[in-house]
């Protein structure tokens, strides 16, 4: 009794919230008991069957069942341990002893029954009182609020897990535990993962966008704009291609918001969507719509960004209209507060999410899901057209299974799909279970998304897209002043460096007084002890810390600063150690200032940093303003200098004009300066509206014709974009070294985004996706030595793995690779790429192992075309011949076959063996003249070959013809013979 009141006593005062769920426990089920086994130690028993029972804790040693878990993490583990089953303790015992440096633990049992057994029998103290348990007793509900505490961890740490085996025998309801634990810790782990590698990027992507983002508009700007208009937010599964068609039909009567990946499907078919959204901050993520950025419909697309999404995508994406969508981070909130926005909202975990949220903002009901997989669908991981896929992780993945969930399907059976996308669906069904109104998953594939109606896209359009729907309409912009919030924000960056500056100062002349100390040898155990003097030194270095830790400017550079507050979590755990040892003060202290110190060495660098970009951003900003104001004032056409001037705020600074205006000399000079600054922010977007609006005159400019012809580099209008080029060198051929620079810099982005440097790839793991990136490559330079020479190697082994799976008949890599030759030169931009890459033997014999591929594929008129292709290097190759002679008789055109065929005996006599098999097959289908023809021309070319006479004497017989067949079979004879 006295263990079960102490453990009471500890849970209550540690734990009251489970303390008080203790009461309500109700006693073990009738098949677990307590026992004693080989040892005074308490074991659960747990009778599975009449002949079927385990023990919770180890039979002969109770606790030690987690040795083996201990041995393989090792004691030195830091970050964050959870537990899933408690039993009656002992494990978790263990753990909590064992694992000092452990920062958080967090233990759940279901069973409050086995832990009331354990509080009884088990002194639970260590467990109970230590502070960094976490306890959930019993049905935990919504595991994020119990996780919530470890957050900062769960980002930074590593992440044990450790689950009693017995408890989930126990428990069938541990399975579905396990899945929400690991779900949450895995999106924690994951976006801190993602900010300690790529925070940089997400903090230079947002500041970046201050040079633009004040032309734009604010997604809340569209909020309850479409109230109660049904939304169709489409994604890029694989279920897409089945009703992709289908789509058109609800333009004009329903809102549609696609992800990016899906826009050049959409387009394909001439379906404009409303809006696309964007959300990746890498920059290849442009090469989702790069090939539709000089579509004529994207100029009358709505883009909709997070503010962290590559600038690459709002700055050369033609978009009719850009609206943010900002989230809770203190960098976002400042910039939308800057832009005078108050919405902020909820997390985007992928562009499909972002869909959704979009939908929600502008009041759409309902919502229709399309091409939501979620899963891998048809053996596909993604629809036809898009860019970026990954089908060869995807088949490994299958393949092998191990990453692979089977969940409920759409359409029935259990569909396939991974962890990441599995996080994904249940992030829907949270969104779903929080919002109002009707969703409907018309995807027709892919996994189950609870909270949504099944049915096909053809009944939802039926349904609920009936009346006509305006989404053209002009958005009113808020007024912003994003260059005063700019200057308010630098002088609060000034003070706070101010107070940092003295707290180094103060951290020096600390450190040094606690040095002297030490060696004097005193021991001193508080601050009382100190002298005075360096009391008041302690007391105004914390002061400056608190003032420091205050400013919530700090929350800007969380990104930034995630890889060195990974290594302070660990050192902040072990100085909190030497904290409870009074001896250690002086160890403590100093190690306290040598670590705040570092930290605020780290902020300040950053905060140098962001000063410095800031004061970058005012003199864009006035400059920017300035030659607006200007330009605007010499504008003859303006309406007006004061409201002309005005104008330079609005978030479109260039109206379209009806009559193209020409620019006066005194404004040339301005509009180049203006130019000269949006191409140097690589605000493409904005430099050809200006051009746009003042082409008339500046076409005799060669740096006019450059930043054309880089943009449309950018867009993939690369004949368009050597149009430019050339004007541009007719006008200075001193431009010629810029035009090569620009063009390899592209080129050599693409190659290091294929060939990532360092990393050696195998020639089995070359991708479709690293092909596509040599061609973009190579299209924009095709002078680039590494980038070519590379793409070279990945054709060899193509060619090579090709005619492996010709040789051995294999189907489905036959199949492959015809996929791959296609994808090589199935466009006209992509062939002449191709052929101007590779030396003219290369080229030919592509084309023919390509002719062969289309010949088991049964596409005869593609592979006769490419069979040509290959005669133009290499005229002389009788095999080209005997291939297209094949190809002739396949599409029945048997003249054409027999001159080819002539040709190739004309080159090599010994391919005159075609004319005896001709022969033979046409003395089978009794065409005794054309067979006679045959043998003859093989007889003539190989006249060794005398079997070919009695062949001919046979068919002159059957012809009854029996005088030329007896001349025949004589000479056969006499050649025979002698």
């Amino acid at each position: 009794m006295e263990i079960f009141e102490s453990n009471m006593a500890f849970l209550k005062k540690k734990h009251p919230g489970e303390w008080e769920k203790i009461s309500g426990a109700q006693d073990m089920p009738n098949q677990a008991e307590l026992v004693f086994k080989n040892s005074d130690k308490p074991n659960l028993k747990l009778n599975l069957s009449e002949n079927l029972s385990i023990y919770f804790h180890d039979a002969d040693k109770p606790g030690r069942e987690c040795d083996s878990f201990l041995s393989r993490i090792g004691e030195e583990s830091t970050g964050v341990m959870i537990i899933l089953g408690l039993g009656l303790g002992y494990s978790a015992l263990e753990i909590v002893r064992r694992l000092k440096k452990i920062k958080h633990i967090i233990i759940f049992e279901l069973n409050i029954e086995f832990f009331l057994c354990g509080l009884n029998h088990l002194d639970l103290s260590d467990l109970l009182t230590d502070n960094r348990v976490i306890l959930s007793l019993g049905d935990p509900g919504d595991v994020s609020d119990i996780l919530k505490p470890a957050n900062r961890g769960l980002m930074l740490e590593d992440i044990h897990t450790y689950k009693l085996t017995a408890c989930f025998q126990a428990n069938n309801a541990y399975e579905q535990l396990a899945a929400s634990v690991f779900n949450y810790a895995s999106d924690c782990n994951m976006e801190g993962s993602t900010k300690t590698i790529h925070g940089q990027q997400f903090f230079e992507n947002r500041i970046k966008h201050l040079t633009s983002i004040h032309h734009d508009n604010l997604l809340e700007e569209l909020s309850y704009k479409f109230k109660g208009i049904p939304a169709l937010i489409v994604a890029a599964g694989p279920s897409l291609d089945k009703n992709i068609d289908e789509i058109s039909r609800a333009v004009g009567k329903a809102v549609i918001i696609s992800v990016d990946a899906a826009l050049p499907s959409l387009l394909a078919r001439g379906i404009k969507p409303d809006f696309v959204t964007a959300i990746d901050y890498q920059e290849l993520t442009y090469e989702k719509i790069a090939g539709v950025a000089a579509n004529p419909l994207s100029r009358d697309i709505n883009l909709i960004c997070t503010s962290w999404v590559t600038p690459v995508v709002p700055k050369v994406f033609p978009a009719k209209n850009i609206f943010w969508a900002f989230g809770h981070h203190a960098l976002e909130s400042w910039i939308n507060t800057s832009l005078g926005g108050e919405l902020a909202v909820g997390a985007a975990g992928t562009v499909a999410h972002l869909n959704f949220i979009s939908a929600k903002v502008m009041g759409c009901d309902p919502v229709i899901f399309v091409g939501q997989d979620l899963a891998f669908s048809e053996n596909k991981d993604h629809s036809s057209n898009v860019v970026l896929t990954n089908k060869e992780s995807m088949d490994t993945m299958l393949k092998d299974g191990r990453n692979i969930l089977w969940v409920k399907g759409v359409n029935g059976p259990d569909v396939p799909t991974t962890r990441v996308f599995f996080s994904y669906k249940l992030a829907f069904e949270e969104m779903i279970e929080g919002a109002k109104g009707k969703f409907i998953n018309a995807t027709e594939g892919g996994a189950v998304i609870e909270g949504t109606e099944n049915i096909t896209l053809a009944s939802a359009i039926e349904r609920f897209c009936k009346n006509p729907v305006v989404v053209d309409e002009e958005v009113k912009p808020k007024k912003t002043n994003l260059e005063k919030s700019m200057r308010t924000t630098l002088n609060k960056l000034k003070n706070l460096e101010k107070i940092i500056d003295k707290a180094d100062r103060l951290s020096v002349s600390v450190l040094r007084d606690v040095d002297k100390l030490k060696g004097n040898g005193k021991r001193l155990t508080s601050l009382s002890k100190l002298p005075l003097k360096l009391q008041k030194k302690i007391v105004d270095l914390d002061s400056c810390h608190n003032r420091a830790d205050k400013n919530q400017l700090w929350s800007i550079f969380d990104d930034m600063t995630m890889d060195g507050m990974r290594e302070d979590e660990r050192e902040k755990k072990e100085i909190e150690t030497l904290e409870k040892e009074p001896e250690k003060y002086l160890e403590w202290l100093s190690k306290s200032v040598v670590r705040t110190d570092r930290v605020n060495k780290l902020r300040i660098k950053n905060l140098t940093k962001f000063k410095k970009q800031l004061n970058e951003l005012i003199v864009y900003h006035n400059n920017e303003k300035a030659l607006l104001a200007k330009i605007e004032r010499n504008n003859p056409n303006s309406q007006g200098k004061t409201g002309a001037a005005a104008k330079t705020n609005n978030k479109n600074p260039f109206p379209v004009n009806p009559q193209l205006e020409a620019p006066i000399k005194a404004e040339v000079q301005d509009i180049l300066e203006l130019t000269r600054i949006y191409y140097q922010s690589e605000d493409y977007v904005l430099l050809e509206k200006l051009l746009v609006r003042y082409s008339s005159g500046l076409d005799e400019f060669a740096e006019i014709n450059f930043y054309l012809g880089v943009i449309a580099l950018f867009r993939s209008e690369y004949e368009k974009a050597n149009n430019y080029f050339k004007s541009a060198l007719t006008l200075d051929s001193s431009y010629k070294e810029r035009i090569f620079d620009k063009g390899y810099e592209i080129a050599d982005f693409y190659f290091k985004k294929a060939v990532p440097e360092g990393k050696t790839i195998p020639s089995d793991a070359y991708s479709n996706r690293m092909r596509n990136l040599l061609l973009r490559g190579l299209k924009c330079c095709s002078y680039h030595k590494n980038l070519k020479a590379f793409f070279r190697k990945v054709v060899e082994y193509d060619m090579q793995t090709a005619r492996q799976s010709l040789e051995t008949q294999d189907k489905e890599k036959i199949e492959t690779n015809r996929q791959i030759f296609e994808n090589l030169v199935g466009t006209e931009i992509n062939e002449k790429e191709f052929q101007n890459s590779m030396d003219k033997f290369a080229v030919a014999n592509f084309y023919h192992v390509y002719g062969d591929l289309l010949i088991e594929e049964k596409e005869y008129q593609k592979a006769l075309d490419s069979f040509q292709k290959a005669l133009t290097d290499l005229p002389d190759e009788p095999g080209l011949y005997i291939s297209i002679t094949d190809t002739y008789f396949a599409l029945g055109d048997f003249n054409s076959g027999l001159e080819t065929l002539k040709k190739a005996v004309d080159l090599d006599k010994n391919y005159a063996v075609y004319w005896d098999n001709i022969g033979d097959i046409l003395q089978a289908q009794k065409d005794y003249n054309g067979a006679i023809m045959a043998y003859e021309r093989y007889f003539l070319a190989l006249p060794e070959q005398v079997g070919a006479l009695k062949k001919i004497g046979d068919c002159y017989k059957n012809l009854d013809n029996l005088e030329a067949a007896l001349e025949a079979y004589r000479q056969f004879k006499k050649l025979a013979a002698g």
